[in-house]
């Protein structure tokens, strides 16, 4: 057996919105949130067309979980207020 070390967990998600407009509001909504330094979490996001693409990096897989799910959670209200304002 060897030894393998593992220093970082990725999760790539690719959003798909109604319109180019849509992705552009919801990458500009979750952007300025920056991590905490504690984090060792790092997050990237980039519009592709209709499609957000968010790339996430973290030094462990619970860092990971805890990042994704606090991501999709500000999705999910992005999209409602999307849906709610009818933009």
């Amino acid at each position: 057996m060897s030894n393998c070390e593992i220093d970082h967990f990725n999760a790539n998600l690719t959003i798909p919105f109604e319109s180019d407009k849509h992705s552009n509001i919801a990458y500009n909504s979750l952007r300025v949130d920056p991590e905490p330094n504690k984090s060792n979490c790092t997050k990237s996001f980039k519009v592709d067309g209709e499609n957000l693409i968010i790339e996430i990096k973290a030094k462990s897989l619970k860092q990971l979980r805890v990042s994704v799910n606090h991501i999709l959670d500000l999705l999910l209200l992005v999209i409602e207020t999307i849906n709610k304002f009818e933009v």
